[in-house]
């Protein structure tokens, strides 16, 4: 796992769309899926209930947020605070 594919997830989560997800991250819609195929593979979970309609977490996706929140936390006030020296 990677603090990329954290915010990745969380961003998905957010816009509620691959697609717009993949917009505000500045990368292709392919190679958010796959990160996140990767990150479910490697911890055999589903993060994502994926239908025509859209995309929402799952229980196991809504756990991943919650443990996973003070990492991207963290990394987002180091960023603020580097940013601002």
């Amino acid at each position: 796992m990677t603090l990329k594919q954290i915010l990745y997830v969380r961003a998905v989560s957010k816009a509620g769309s691959i697609g717009k997800a993949a917009e505000s991250l500045f990368i292709s819609q392919s190679s958010l899926s796959e990160s996140i195929r990767n990150l479910e593979r490697e911890y055999g979970m589903v993060l994502f209930e994926r239908t025509s309609k859209g995309i929402s977490l799952t229980r196991q996706g809504e756990a991943f947020l919650k443990d996973t929140q003070p990492v991207s936390y963290t990394h987002l006030r180091a960023h603020e605070t580097r940013s601002n020296l």
